[in-house]
């Protein structure tokens, strides 16, 4: 006994679908009569548009997982070259950290100290 899902017009044909889902061409006369035992008649268009439906939510599902992949790479990538970046930089300085803290101090001495003669030579 075949059990019949639906009952389409598709492409100048009527179409019977199977419950295993195999399609078979059917005639008018054939298809009026399964609509009549209470095969339901799907509208092909609409059916298409179903499939369609369902084939852009995969795809928008799947591109959602791609940019919250490319986003969790970029958060990574980002915050592993800011290490490297801080480890080159220290390995760079690490020889002469005494000299370079001394720089430091003495340009903010330099800074401060040329900033208040100004501001005295402004006020006087």
């Amino acid at each position: 006994m075949v059990v019949w899902v639906a009952v389409y017009y598709y492409g100048g044909k009527w179409v019977a679908e199977q419950a295993d889902g195999k399609l078979t061409d059917v005639g008018k006369e054939a298809a009026d009569a399964l609509v009549e035992a209470g095969v339901p008649y799907v509208d092909a268009v609409e059916a298409g548009l179903a499939e369609i439906g369902e084939d852009i939510g995969e795809a928008i599902s799947e591109l959602g997982g791609i940019t919250l992949a490319v986003i969790k790479g970029s958060g990574i990538a980002l915050v592993e070259g800011m290490s490297d970046t801080y480890d080159y930089v220290a390995g760079q300085v690490s020889p002469y950290r005494v000299e370079a803290v001394a720089v430091v101090w003495s340009m903010l001495i330099y800074g401060l100290t040329i900033s208040t003669v100004l501001k005295r030579i402004k006020n006087a």
